[in-house]
């Protein structure tokens, strides 16, 4: 009983002893920054943390097409390569409702959609080419 006592002992001990560990970020003026505590996520500054912007490509046919940033706050690009002089693109965007909220047809491979004028949420991005077609989600801050 008093080898299982110690041991209990011992293993709380450590236990709280690992919980007192902490890191520390500073910057250049040796100002602290961040705090890290193990097992916990958390800043100093009480700011979430937020995944970069991405870009996603997809093959459709003879294309590929590429979106970014998504998340988007103002502008989101849309470049097809392989697009040959003359061919049509068509691109729609609607919300998550399934309203269409504008269109638009291409012939050159690169365009930028303005989403400043939608409030925050998700977004369905259509683009016909020819008699192919593909759907992008994307997530407007």
């Amino acid at each position: 009983m008093k080898r299982i006592s110690i041991l209990l002992l011992l293993l709380t001990g450590s236990i709280a002893l690992y919980c007192q560990i902490r890191n520390f970020g500073y910057d250049a003026a040796g100002n602290r920054i961040s705090r890290t505590i193990p097992g916990f996520k958390s800043t100093a500054s009480g700011e979430e943390e937020i995944a970069p912007p991405k870009t996603y490509s997809e093959k459709l046919g003879d294309f590929e097409i590429k979106l970014y940033p998504n998340p988007v706050n103002l502008h989101l690009t849309v470049e097809i390569t392989g697009l040959e002089s003359g061919q049509e693109v068509k691109i729609k965007v609607y919300d998550f409702a399934g309203k269409l909220l504008n269109s638009a047809e291409i012939y050159t491979g690169l365009i930028q959609l303005d989403f400043s004028a939608y409030p925050s949420g998700l977004y369905v991005i259509r683009i016909n080419t020819g008699g192919e077609s593909t759907e992008w989600k994307v997530v407007k801050e």
